[in-house]
């Protein structure tokens, strides 16, 4: 009933047809983009674990691996000092 709901939703406003599944994946990523916390994210998305919501959206976290790729890389030249 909801989903028949959503579409016919979808079809007044002339939005082309999605899933839920669609809206919910949009839903962690805007919050994702907008610099909310993976537990946040984690709650939002009722995710067992966090570990759970980085598997799924890890890869919207690009500039906190380019991060952690600079702090290792400098902590390899102070040991090589």
């Amino acid at each position: 009933m909801v989903r028949r709901r959503f579409h016919s939703m979808l079809k007044t406003l002339d939005i082309p047809r999605r899933r839920l599944h669609d809206i919910r994946h949009t839903c962690a990523s805007l919050m994702i983009a907008r610099g909310e916390a993976v537990k946040a994210v984690q709650r939002q998305m009722r995710h067992k674990s966090a570990m759970m919501t980085l598997d799924v959206y890890g890869h919207l976290y690009p500039e906190d691996h380019a991060e952690a790729v600079d702090r290792f890389d400098k902590q390899i030249r102070l040991a090589s000092i």
